[in-house]
């Protein structure tokens, strides 16, 4: 658990904003080091190793270790189970998403004459945004707006 209260999180995560882009902030050394553990932790997960009495009516499962897992395994009267976490989401900032929806409404406004006038813009195109949007909503939840 952080030891970082939630209301400090929140400031320093406005940081960016308050400071503007590139600025240097001090953090103290202790909430430096909470929020790097935390960081560590999140990238570390591994999986899970599980087992439980197979004959038991209960659905209360034990953590246990690689090795104890392993010799659960062989075991008839023991179930065992091995539970993955999920790959970390990309985060994509609420203004990117913002940015490349108006940018899509933007492009699809224009009629087709007048964006043959115009130069080409490298990296601020259709492909750019719809890229944006697809890393930042699931497939199945479609576009933002």
């Amino acid at each position: 658990m952080s030891t970082i209260a939630r209301e400090r999180l929140l400031k320093i995560q406005q940081w960016r904003e308050t400071y503007g882009p590139g600025s240097n902030v001090v953090l103290p050394a202790e909430e430096a080091e909470e929020l790097a553990r935390i960081a560590l932790a999140a990238q570390a997960v591994g999986p899970v190793y599980q087992w439980r009495e197979r004959y038991v009516d209960c659905d209360l499962w034990d953590d246990c270790t690689k090795e104890q897992y392993e010799g659960f395994a062989k075991r008839p009267d023991v179930e065992t189970r091995i539970l993955y976490t999920a790959p970390p989401v990309p985060v994509v900032p609420l203004e990117a998403i913002k940015v490349a929806g108006a940018a899509l409404d933007y492009i699809d406004a224009l009629p087709p004459d007048v964006v043959a006038s115009l130069p080409a813009m490298p990296g601020f195109d259709r492909d750019w945004a719809e890229n944006v949007l697809a890393e930042a909503v699931p497939k199945e939840v479609g576009r933002c707006t």
